[in-house]
């Protein structure tokens, strides 16, 4: 559990239990890979989260 980012930081990106299939991530416009896998376990067990996500403290950026 985090108050705050750490320093110089703005966010910070929590892992879930959940992700997307390591396997079946896609390369979109030669450049930005996007992940679109099936949800599988990510093996992360102490974790509040269901799936992973960027936790920004700040809203007002």
């Amino acid at each position: 559990y985090m108050e705050r980012p750490p320093e110089g930081k703005h966010s910070t990106k929590g892992i879930g239990k959940t992700m997307p299939k390591l396997s079946d991530y896609e390369k979109w416009k030669d450049e930005v890979v996007v992940p679109c896998g099936k949800p599988v376990s990510s093996r992360i067990r102490a974790s509040e989260l269901m799936y992973n996500e960027y936790i920004v403290y700040n809203t007002s950026q």
